[in-house]
């Protein structure tokens, strides 16, 4: 086990040896596969998805994190300290390119959509027609960056400087959503985007030394695909 000086030590930006054991890891990265196999393609429903992924993620949480969180460790949820005049200059950039990933999905969706799909009746039959879509954005901005970014870049941290295969998994699990509305070659292309993104938002929690500004940026991410999506409803 690791003891409180260690975690804080490695929350602080040096690469330790409190990561999780290969195996422990791994049964964390099935939840979200698990909860889109079931919840979408068994169940036909994203509530059901969701509430699979989020309620496993917080069971593995509390099951593997408990200690740290306990702790206060700054590698969890600790205010990040102010990084370097570079590190904040790339940081600001990326919170813009974040904040722009709505409005990419906006402008690609003529190209990137399936041509056997209408978006809102493939959302009415997984559970989000009419007001129920806003609510189910409202709940998934409020609670999505803070569970993954815990889940991802927490619990299943990894500090290699390369991508790695937790940012693979990241961006996997997604791929199963994004081609039942997405054609195959946007979806290839969205992985690797998402690949990137996770190693981006790894490296930010290891510099910045917690989860804080990862958070922000999902948030910002999550708020504007969001939006865009409401406004191609409408």
């Amino acid at each position: 086990m690791c003891d409180k000086d260690t975690i804080l030590k490695e929350g602080a930006g040096r690469t330790g040896a409190c990561l999780r054991p290969l195996p422990v890891r791994i049964c964390g990265v099935c939840i979200p596969y698990a909860a889109v196999g079931i919840g979408l393609y068994v169940f036909g429903s994203a509530w059901i998805a969701a509430g699979l992924y989020y309620g496993g993620a917080i069971i593995y949480i509390a099951a593997t994190g408990r200690k740290e969180l306990m702790a206060g460790s700054a590698a969890w949820a600790g205010s990040a300290p102010i990084l370097r005049t570079r590190d904040r200059g790339l940081a600001i950039v990326a919170y813009g390119v974040f904040a722009l990933a709505g409005v990419a999905l906006f402008y690609l969706w003529p190209v990137a959509v399936r041509s056997d799909v209408d978006l809102a009746g493939f959302l009415e039959a997984m559970g989000l027609g009419g007001r129920r879509f806003l609510v189910f954005a409202v709940v998934f901005c409020l609670l999505n960056p803070v569970v993954e970014e815990v889940f991802w870049r927490g619990c299943l941290k990894d500090d290699r400087r390369r991508v790695s295969w937790i940012d693979a998994a990241f961006a996997g699990y997604h791929v199963p959503v994004l081609v039942m509305v997405i054609n195959v070659g946007v979806s290839a292309v969205a992985f690797a985007i998402l690949c990137t993104t996770s190693w981006y938002l790894r490296r930010l929690r290891h510099k910045s030394g917690g989860l804080g500004l990862g958070w922000a940026a999902h948030f910002l991410a999550d708020v504007s695909i969001m939006t865009a999506a409401w406004v191609l409803l409408n």
